[in-house]
């Protein structure tokens, strides 16, 4: 509705004349043929009232751009401009075919019979000219102007409406409206294009509908803004693009605006009605109702509820475009109700079935699911199920039989009868995993039996010493017994000690190495060829810093007098972060002779861990670790010779032959890049049976990666050489994910998410989302982002046949952000901002879009939506800690917050590449990401 009360309003107003015609605003005759009209300037100046302004829902339709709808459909409307002999006005026109003009009747030639225009002494219409092309206010570029013959084809005083003939060819520059007899229905959504106060063009859009009821006699009712100027503008329909109505008047009450009809004028005119065909109203109506009743009808969730809704269209609607639609779909649908009652009772049966603990009884009941519900999918589950289940039974009574023998053996006290028993159930059970499990207890049984052998002689011979009735001759057993026992060397010592009467701590020989032992117990490398015998290796990964710290930093352990405490401290030091004190302790243990420490500072060098990257430096230092015989210094070598590094050419060779005088020592990760090698034909020709060999040989060496990449290669196959065996597949990534391959585990979670169907194996396994999610949030839980991401996007959709659940979305997607991956930390920053599976927690969002700027994203800098305003608040105070904002901290964020944005980008040194989903590496790596 219009909020803008024009001059010859107020008069109107104050005459208290009904205002049944759109105002017309009068400027002055010296201003006519202008793009531009003066603003605020009329003839009728007895009356002084300011013309005000409020806001109104009349958008410039430039603002849409020239390629919008709005704009290709204005192309034809333009500002029709009246000069009398006393003023000029404008109006709205528009073309349709036959360079012929629509407008309103009191626009041309009722502008004469207007009553303040007559009281003025408005005696003739000297000059009509219609201008297209005014789009941008104020700017005449673009803009064409036409003569228009001021006497009407036709006009129609009741219906308010004229035909006019443009002088020119304006069709072919601006073409033309398409006019409709069709009536708009009650709340049809409109537009309405014009040019109001003389202004550049304009639409109204927002809350712009035909009202209820839409039609009054011959006028039409509906809500959108106009103003004085909109006389003669189209009224569009929005699905169409056609006019279906002429505005021609504004309502006193402030409520609606008319228009007239495009079907009435149609009906009385000779001239247009050639130009759109005449339709049955009733009919579109009608068709309009059902059209609606459909669609309400679909959108019903219950199946019975939509199969109702249709056939009460079907009944009401007969005949009707959506009731042959409706017609057409019920047997579908009733049919599918049908086969969804006998699904719910095979879903049920298969459930019940499954959820039976013994086996025995749950095979029964599969195989009755497949007899009660045949081809069902139900029934094809059961089937798939079944043959696993079986042998699962048959390997449950043999299993059974070799735990009871593993238990009973464990069970047996005495260590000798024990080994026995286990070597037994190695024989009688073999390949099964109890026969696994007995040998690999076997070796440190058998240890452990000497050890008790060696202890229980130790025990003797210090209770013999100890039995000597002579002091001398006690202190003389118990030197005999700490030479000939290390392990009891402490006790006789101590028993020594008090029995010279001079009691005193153990020896500082003895605390130094336990203090020490401590220390490697903690960060031993599985890469270190200096390991002392005995003990265990740790994963890079796997060191508790705060212990490993503890003990290593011990003054007892003395760290900067031995060469492989602080190589461990260092390990310890680089896991925790601190990669200059780490950089210190390699350097010492280097300097004592440390081979894996001077192999440790080459990565140094060249991962630029404490510094600038200085790969020459690197080099020379591999170069050093590899003469004096780390297979990890070959490899790490070989990676660049053969990648390029950047400090030498590449060198096919050389990188060759590192990797082999590696693979010699047995190194599990130069067997993989000789696998690699070899699979992608880099240092050898492509041979994909040698790469299975070196994928081999890594696995057992223990590269997790390994097992990995030889079940993708019969998971993809390889043309020429083998078919794809996805079972095969399959199977070898569950050995790789048992083993900790969170790329395998992805795999495996994706194929029950999607299905497998592999012809070759014959294998088929029906898509089952929870056996999925079992597999990728193991991997997910283990820092796989891919995985993460993807969890949170399944349960953001509501995909894959599980409920669209926000929490658990908002669960997986902040494990993700957790780790640095900025698309998570823009997706979790909005759900807390927008309280979307939480509680808005405006500090919480502000935080996550704080940690996007600093890993130098610009997702919260370039968001085309407004700020929550308390979550920009929060994040102006971050901004403001950071010393790169002084503005106010009021939620409103402007060029100053922005530009502050800008600057913590562009500061942050943090780049962050990808080798793989999930794995976060350095820029400058080469190679496997530690070997540490």
């Amino acid at each position: 509705m219009p909020r803008l009360i024009g001059l010859a309003t107020c008069l109107s107003l104050l005459n208290g004349s009904a205002l049944m015609a759109q105002d017309l605003m009068l400027f002055e005759l010296g201003s006519f043929g202008r793009t531009v009209l003066p603003q605020r300037e009329s003839l009728l100046s007895d009356v002084m009232l300011e013309t005000t302004v409020g806001a109104y829902n009349n958008e410039f339709v430039s603002n849409y751009g020239p390629k919008s709808i709005f704009a290709r459909t204005g192309r034809a409307v333009g500002r029709l401009d009246i000069l009398t002999n006393i003023g000029h006005a404008p109006c709205t026109a528009f073309l349709v075919e036959g360079n012929l003009l629509v407008t309103n009747h009191h626009c041309v030639p009722g502008i004469l019979d207007n009553p303040r225009m007559k009281e003025r002494g408005a005696e003739s219409i000297v000059a009509v000219q219609f201008k297209a092309g005014y789009l941008r206010d104020g700017i005449e570029e673009g803009v064409q102007s036409f003569m228009v013959d001021p006497k009407p084809l036709e006009s129609n005083k009741a219906l308010d409406y004229s035909v006019l003939r443009v002088i020119g060819d304006a069709n072919a520059a601006f073409g033309a409206l398409e006019l409709s007899a069709a009536v708009p229905l009650d709340r049809d959504p409109l537009w309405v294009i014009g040019h109001p106060m003389g202004e550049a063009q304009r639409i109204s859009r927002e809350k712009c509908q035909a009202d209820s009821p839409a039609v009054s006699g011959q006028r039409l009712r509906h809500t959108c803004d106009t103003l004085p100027g909109n006389s003669g503008s189209p009224v569009i329909d929005t699905d169409r693009k056609q006019v279906v109505a002429l505005h021609h008047a504004g309502s006193r009450a402030g409520q609606v605006n008319y228009a007239v009809p495009m079907s009435e004028i149609l009906a009385a005119s000779e001239v247009l009605k050639a130009t759109a065909p005449m339709i049955d109203n009733d009919n579109e109506r009608r068709e309009a109702e059902a059209s609606r009743a459909l669609e309400a009808a679909l959108a019903l969730g219950e199946l019975g509820a939509r199969i109702e809704g249709l056939q009460k269209i079907a009944k009401d609607f007969a005949k009707s475009r959506a009731a042959v639609t409706a017609e057409r779909i019920l047997p579908t649908l009733k049919a599918s109700q049908k086969n969804a009652q006998i699904g719910a009772e095979a879903e049920q049966a298969l459930n019940a079935a499954m959820s039976l603990v013994d086996v025995s009884t749950r095979i029964s009941a599969l195989e009755q699911v497949g007899v009660d519900f045949p081809n069902s999918r139900q029934a094809r589950m059961a089937a798939l199920v079944l043959p696993t289940l079986k042998a699962s039974q048959k390997d449950d009574q043999i299993g059974a039989k070799a735990e009871q023998a593993l238990n009973a053996a464990m069970s047996l006290v005495d260590v000798s009868a024990r080994v026995s028993a286990l070597e037994q159930v190695g024989v009688d059970f073999p390949s099964s995993r109890q026969a696994g499990t007995a040998a690999l207890i076997l070796p440190t049984l058998k240890a452990s039996q000497e050890n008790e052998r060696l202890a229980a002689r130790a025990d003797q011979a210090l209770a013999d010493a100890m039995q000597r009735t002579d002091v001398t001759t006690q202190i003389a057993a118990l030197e005999k017994v700490a030479a000939d026992f290390p392990n009891a060397a402490a006790t006789a010592k101590l028993a020594i000690n008090a029995l010279k009467d001079k009691p005193k701590d153990i020896e500082p020989e003895l605390a130094l190495a336990n203090a020490r032992d401590r220390c490697l117990l903690q960060t031993a490398s599985p890469f270190d060829p200096a390991r002392p015998a005995g003990i265990p290796a740790v994963a890079f990964e796997d060191i508790d810093t705060e212990a490993a710290l503890a003990f290593c930093r011990a003054p007892e352990a003395q760290a900067r007098g031995s060469a492989s405490v602080s190589f461990s401290l260092a390990r310890a030091l680089e896991a925790a972060g601190e990669m200059g004190e780490a950089h210190r302790y390699y350097t010492v243990a280097q300097l004592l002779g440390h081979v894996a420490a001077t192999t440790a500072l080459g990565r140094f060098e060249r991962d630029g861990k404490t510094g600038k990257t200085d790969m020459n430096a690197a080099i020379r230092l591999f170069e050093t670790a590899a003469d004096q015989g780390d297979p990890v210094a070959m490899t790490l070598l070989a990676a660049i010779y053969e990648m390029d590094g950047g400090a030498v050419l590449r060198d096919y060779k050389s990188a060759e032959a590192h990797l082999l005088r590696a693979a010699d020592l047995d190194h599990p990760h130069a067997h993989y890049a000789l696998a690699k090698a070899h699979h992608k034909g880099t240092l050898y020709q492509k041979d994909v049976l040698k790469a299975l060999d070196y994928y081999r040989r890594a696995a057992e060496a223990g590269d997790v990666r390994a097992q990995y990449e030889e079940a993708m290669i019969y998971w993809r196959g390889e043309k020429g050489v083998l078919k794809a065996n996805q079972k095969r597949g399959l199977d070898l990534l569950l050995v790789a994910a048992e083993q900790g391959s969170q790329l395998a585990r992805h795999r495996i979670g994706n194929s029950y998410l999607y299905g497998i169907k592999d012809p070759v194996s014959g294998v088929e396994i029906p898509a089952d989302f929870v056996a999925a999610k079992r597999w990728l949030a193991e991997a997910a839980d283990n820092g796989f982002v891919q995985a993460q991401m993807q969890l949170g996007k399944i349960f953001s959709q509501g995909s894959s046949g599980v409920d669209k659940d926000m929490t658990e979305a908002l669960y997986w997607y902040e494990m993700a952000a957790k780790q640095d991956f900025v698309q998570a930390l823009a997706l979790v920053a909005r759900m807390y901002e927008e309280g979307t599976g939480t509680e808005k927690d405006p500090v919480k969002a502000a935080a996550y879009w704080f940690r996007s700027m600093e890993l130098r994203a610009n997702l919260a800098r370039s968001r085309p939506d407004d700020w929550d305003r308390d979550t920009a608040r929060e994040l102006q105070r971050l901004l403001r800690a950071a010393g790169v904002y002084n503005g106010a901290l009021d939620g409103a964020i402007g060029r100053g917050s922005t530009d502050a944005m800008i600057t913590l980008i562009k500061g942050s040194s943090r780049n962050i590449t990808y080798f793989k989903p999930g794995i976060r590496i350095e820029r400058t790596n080469f190679g496997w990401d530690c070997q540490c």
